[in-house]
């Protein structure tokens, strides 16, 4: 999920924001986590984005045994 979007200072200046986000099923129960990210700068989404998707890459659930599921 990715969003653009225009927020207005307090000086009346308009600036872009980025907003990504992941989605995961949370394991045995019908709920999901939402892991997002906004970048306030519009040049530095990419970097962001490849941020937001390296730690949406390392997440690893586990069972209440210290399990990994």
């Amino acid at each position: 999920m990715t969003s653009v979007s225009m927020i207005i200072m307090h000086n009346g200046a308009a600036l872009l924001s980025v907003t990504l986000g992941h989605q995961f099923p949370v394991p045995a129960t019908e709920a999901y986590l939402l892991l997002t990210s906004c970048a306030p700068l519009v040049r530095i989404a990419d970097a962001a984005h490849e941020f937001l998707d390296a730690v949406a890459g390392s997440l690893n659930w586990m069972n209440g045994d210290s399990t990994h599921e």
